[in-house]
């Protein structure tokens, strides 16, 4: 029997207008899994990443389909500060803050709903199977960690608490799982490979009080492969190709409709070499599958634009 919490929940989300397009993107809002960028950092250098990312969806889809509605729209941007330090040559710290706005408008209704807040922090240990150096040209390396629920999950608008994922926050402690593999001159060219897989296991965020369970996102991968070449001293190429399968939301012990899929992006991007130290890239991301469950709001097309530097400190008492 479905616990009464459910229905109070499906009751809400209907207040809010978001009952048949869930939200099929990023979990409230904050790309963070997919935003791991850095690799493990050598011993004694320290590195930071600063990206900003735009996210549109206008698309409606029922599982493969897409629907001919243009009455929803939604935008979901985010400024996110990825810090990296390498303790030794094999083990680094990485740490993921992230400031996020969305928007979503009815324009049928002329309805207009927007939050912003701070997000989510990840903090993660990783460790370099085979450390990078100029010899063998690979890498391999893997992390593991979590996410902290520092981002507010309970914004209301008019009384009401907005739907989950139009929240800053998700409310919950999260386990993350990553790896990494890249490998240079690949085949005596000046390719490199690059390969990443990445898993979050999400806990529950008790919206309503006394619920015996919470609402939970449905757990994430998102794996990809893809290559970098140089045009010159200065411009690098990237272009890769990332999957993404989310499982159904759930509240209790309920799945949440129009929850959950799987998608797969094309991810063009170009790189410049700045000064020493400093680096930027530009990224685009173009769905070319989607299968979703039930009916959802989900990407047209995502943009990216981040600047990278490090800068060697004291290399400390760490052997």
């Amino acid at each position: 029997m479905k616990s009464i919490y459910f229905y109070i929940f499906i009751f809400t989300v209907i207040l809010n207008g978001n009952s048949v397009f869930a939200q099929a993107c990023c979990t409230a809002g904050t790309p963070l899994l997919g935003s791991l960028e850095m690799t493990s950092a050598p011993k004694g250098i320290l590195q930071f990443g600063f990206t900003f990312d735009h996210n549109s969806l206008t698309d409606v889809l029922s599982g493969s389909s897409e629907l001919k509605n243009q009455e929803r729209e939604r935008i979901s941007e985010s400024l996110l500060f990825e810090v990296n330090y390498g303790l030794t040559n094999r083990i680094s710290v990485t740490s993921l803050f992230s400031y996020i706005r969305q928007e979503r408008t009815i324009s049928q209704s002329s309805n207009k709903l927007s939050a912003a807040g701070i997000g989510d922090i990840v903090l993660m240990v990783k460790y370099s199977l085979v450390p990078f150096d100029i010899f063998n040209n690979q890498e391999l390396s893997i992390g593991i960690g979590g996410k902290i629920p520092v981002g507010n999950s309970s914004l209301k608008s008019n009384g009401i608490l907005l739907p989950a994922d139009m929240q800053p926050g998700t409310g919950s402690w999260d386990g993350i799982f990553w790896s990494y593999y890249s490998k240079g001159n690949f085949i005596f060219t000046d390719l490199t490979l690059m390969g990443n897989i990445s898993y979050r296991m999400n806990g529950d965020n008790d919206r309503f009080e006394n619920s015996a369970k919470g609402y939970s996102f449905g757990n994430e991968l998102i794996s990809s492969i893809g290559f970098n070449y140089p045009l010159n001293s200065t411009f690098d190429l990237t272009f890769i190709m990332k999957y993404r399968n989310a499982q159904n939301d759930t509240f209790g012990n309920e799945d949440i409709p129009n929850t959950g899929g799987n998608w797969v992006y094309l991810v063009p991007g170009i790189s410049s070499y700045l000064v020493n130290n400093l680096s930027a890239r530009l990224n685009g991301e173009i769905p070319v599958f989607r299968k979703v469950s039930g009916t959802q709001l989900t990407t047209t097309f995502s943009a990216s634009v981040s600047i990278f530097y490090s800068l060697n400190i004291f290399e400390g008492s760490f052997k």
